[in-house]
């Protein structure tokens, strides 16, 4: 099975060396892109926490034909992020309550995950179970999320 294109609007928010953002696009998971005007438009999802509608199953083919967009940034500033673009391009989505695994300050905490575990679970909820397993092992703490 082949990963469904991932795009990643990365904002310079932390340091580069631990964002799993630049990871994932170094061991070619995902693709940063320079700006959001570059992430796929016409009914493309963008994983958005503010969306009311969650990812399912039922947007697999969508992603499979026009990707999955994440945009990765500050969660003090997700909100406002979100609110800010346009409400057209994009099929917004969001994940289910989940909780962080991801080293302090966010573990434990729901909602609060790392770019990574948000790829890994939308992932996972369509379908592509090894693949979000592949891409959790990019970390030590990745083996924290069990599927059981």
């Amino acid at each position: 099975m082949q990963l469904p294109r991932i795009f990643i609007h990365r904002l310079p928010q932390d340091d580069p060396s631990k964002n799993t953002a630049v990871k994932m696009a170094r061991f070619g998971f995902v693709q940063l892109v320079d700006s959001v005007r570059h992430l796929p438009r016409g009914g493309s999802i963008l994983l958005d926490p503010t969306a009311k509608s969650p990812l399912t199953l039922s947007d697999r083919d969508t992603v499979i034909r026009r990707g999955l967009s994440i945009i990765d940034c500050s969660w003090r500033r997700a909100v406002e992020l979100h609110d800010k673009l346009p409400r057209v391009y994009f099929v917004r989505r969001r994940l289910p309550l989940l909780i962080a695994v991801n080293p302090p300050p966010h573990y434990g905490k729901p909602y609060i995950l790392s770019t990574i575990e948000a790829v890994a679970a939308a992932l996972y909820i369509l379908g592509f179970r090894k693949e979000a397993e592949a891409v959790l092992r990019l970390y030590k703490w990745g083996g924290q999320t069990s599927s059981a």
